[in-house]
């Protein structure tokens, strides 16, 4: 009889056709979402949304006591395909492609729900993002967060699956970065480069005076020091990705080098070089 009821009547009879995957990203999403997904010290403080139930997308999922960016989430796994399929033929995906393909008939879903999307992929290691010549894999580059809060830089970026490090790979590496600290971390990829980065940098900050007094008064084990300053510049520089294997691989051996070169740097006491001096000039 009215307007409204006819254009209803339409609607129910003609958007399950048309949208038939509307539903999937049918919740409401906060402005600034992607932008909170990635600038997260952790996952666990998010709105409900993301969370598994039923208003929410299963972006994140709780592990023991560890909340972790879900790739399996339905939304998710149908953007992640579409970025696969792309690639497997060699062909770019830019957020524009994306866009159209997501925004539009079968989906209708909005472009913030897209955006949110690939922060939690990027940050869960599936994908890298390439936006003004520079790509990008670790989600805590500031220059990272662009793609996903301003909708030029959005369309113009382009985006990448990438080979993901398998989850038990990141268990244990988080495990060995406990036992070399004694402190916890996240048990993601960018999380736990960049705790490890960070501890390399300040055992090379403390290397440099001992390894120029092993060097200066030809101790024996000036080359191991050597070494083991070639190997936290390795850390250092390496992507995310082979920082954590290397972690994973290497972490009980860097544990053992670790402690011993701690254990030189406690002992090589100016009254103890002395004590050597005359060691030698007595022999």
């Amino acid at each position: 009889k009215t307007v409204s009821e006819v254009f209803r009547k339409v609607f129910d009879k003609f958007v399950p056709d048309l949208y038939s995957k509307l539903e999937m990203g049918a919740k409401p999403l906060k402005e600034h979402s992607a932008e909170d997904v990635l600038k997260a010290a952790n996952l666990s403080g998010l709105p409900a949304v993301f969370y598994e139930g039923p208003d929410g997308y299963g972006l994140v999922v709780q592990e023991g006591n560890k909340y972790l960016p879900n790739r399996d989430a339905p939304v998710a796994k149908e953007i992640m395909a579409y970025v696969r399929e792309r690639a497997s033929y060699g062909e770019k995906v830019s957020g524009r492609d994306l866009e159209q393909r997501f925004c539009g008939l079968n989906y209708g879903w909005e472009r913030d729900l897209i955006q949110t999307v690939l922060a939690v992929l990027l940050r869960a290691g599936a994908i890298e993002v390439t936006y003004q010549g520079r790509r990008f894999k670790n989600h805590l580059e500031a220059a990272a967060r662009v793609p996903f809060t301003a909708t030029t830089a959005f369309r113009n970026a382009s985006y990448a699956p990438r080979e993901t490090i398998a989850l038990k790979t990141l268990t244990t590496a988080a495990e060995r970065y406990e036992e070399i600290t004694g402190q916890e971390v996240d048990v993601e990829e960018s999380a736990i480069a960049q705790a490890f980065k960070k501890v390399a940098e300040q055992e090379q900050m403390a290397l440099l005076p001992i390894l120029a007094k092993a060097q200066a008064n030809d101790l024996p084990f000036k080359d191991e020091l050597a070494d083991y300053q070639s190997t936290l510049s390795q850390i250092v520089s390496s992507g995310t990705d082979d920082c954590v294997r290397m972690l994973a691989d290497e972490g009980r051996s860097l544990k053992e080098t670790t402690e011993r070169v701690r254990a030189i740097r406690e002992n090589l006491t100016d009254r103890n070089l002395t004590a050597l001096q005359r060691a030698r000039a007595v022999i």
